[in-house]
């Protein structure tokens, strides 16, 4: 079974893994569908394994297949760092570092860490990537970004992490509302409202979270628009469309007329952290780090 797979030939199979479709999958990596699944194909031969179970319904990975996903998954994703470290240890190839956002969290300190960044390592090259929380993860553990931004905790033996940024579960709602004379909400309270959620089709756990606290208050949410924009969401409240669910740090202030009170009758405590894996010492990672979680100086 000696040379039986490559690192090329592995990151096909996890696509095809992940996707369970070879159309998808070969898109996502962009070959033609043929092509991968002749490499799928030569990948079984060479191991002398059945990895895929193949039906017009789509595909299904055996036991061997699913071995090799998590072992495959842990190679590339080593291969990435090492390939990382050589780039910052060649003085003429630019450092770059890769930090994973979400469009939607509002990250006060980045434009200045940026620029401050960047005058600390004069060559190098900072980029961020705009990925929801559900594909960070793997984003990390692939070595695609090496900074990811979620939600805590986290539980990994690979991965370390510092606090970023701590809220609370609010509802949004106009200043008018009865419920604004209050200085906090009960979830029960919130029964019979029209609600805005965050999109399910971009975090479908948030989403079956949410809809999970409701019942829990004795209720079934009457979600009447979805988004995924925390910039829209106190828009589509002034504008009556609905109380809209939100975490504290999601908006970092309101349009005239709206207001926001914290809500009870569950675990109200949230928190996003900075997730780096522990084989990573790169200094500017860890200035890009310590500038975005260190505490601001007291005012003078």
């Amino acid at each position: 079974m000696s040379n039986a797979f490559d690192l090329r030939s592995l990151s096909y199979f996890v696509a095809v893994a992940e996707e369970l479709n070879f159309r998808r999958a070969a898109e996502k990596i962009f070959i033609s569908q043929p092509a991968l699944s002749y490499q799928i194909m030569q990948l079984e031969k060479n191991l002398n394994l059945h990895l895929l179970e193949r039906d017009p319904r789509g595909v299904t990975l055996t036991e061997a297949g699913q071995q090799l996903l998590v072992g495959a998954r842990h190679l590339l994703a080593e291969a990435a760092l090492l390939q990382r470290r050589l780039e910052q240890l060649a003085s003429d190839v630019p450092q770059r570092l890769v930090m994973g956002v979400v469009d939607y969290v509002f990250i006060p300190r980045l434009p200045s860490v940026i620029r401050g960044l960047k005058n600390d390592f004069p060559g190098i090259k900072l980029e961020t990537m705009d990925l929801p929380f559900t594909e960070q993860l793997d984003a990390l553990l692939a070595g695609r970004v090496d900074v990811a931004t979620m939600r805590m905790p986290v539980d990994h033996p690979d991965l370390i992490h510092r606090i970023l940024v701590e809220g609370h579960w609010t509802v949004v709602l106009p200043k008018a509302h009865p419920l604004a004379k209050r200085r906090t909400v009960e979830m029960k309270l919130l029964a019979g409202e029209p609600l805005i959620f965050f999109s399910q089709r971009i975090n479908p756990p948030l989403f079956e979270w949410l809809l999970e606290r409701c019942r829990e208050a004795g209720f079934e949410a009457d979600v009447v628009y979805e988004t995924a924009q925390s910039r829209l969401g106190p828009d589509l409240v002034q504008q009556g469309v609905g109380l809209w669910i939100a975490g504290s740090y999601l908006y970092p202030e309101l349009p005239k007329g709206v207001v926001s009170r914290p809500l009870t009758g569950f675990e109200n405590t949230m928190a996003l952290g900075l997730v780096w894996h522990r084989q990573n010492n790169s200094r500017a990672r860890q200035a890009l780090v310590e500038m975005l979680t260190d505490p601001l100086p007291a005012p003078h």
